[in-house]
């Protein structure tokens, strides 16, 4: 699943976030998460989410979070796709 996003200068003047909208019968459970919070100042040219969210929903709780005024290029494409051992990152 490809999820496209951006924010413009200026747009964001407090902690928002963009949910998950799709209600389909792989998302019925995930309807509402928030995919991306974005805090107050930060802008996003053009980004994408690459995720594997709708393969194995249980195994791919990410969101990605951009920090008060951040600055992320144009064409940035974040990758959750559940491809990447994360068990053996946490003692």
């Amino acid at each position: 699943m490809e999820t496209n996003f951006s924010a413009q200068v200026g747009q964001v003047t407090q902690y928002s976030t963009l949910n998950l909208k799709e209600k389909t019968e792989h998302f019925s459970s995930m309807y509402g998460y928030p995919m991306v919070s974005v805090d107050k100042g930060s802008y996003v040219v053009d980004a994408v989410i690459e995720s594997g969210i709708d393969v194995h929903r249980e195994e791919n709780c990410h969101n990605v979070q951009v920090g008060r005024y951040t600055s992320i290029a144009d064409k940035v494409l974040f990758m959750g796709d559940g491809n990447i051992n994360t068990y053996n990152l946490l003692p």
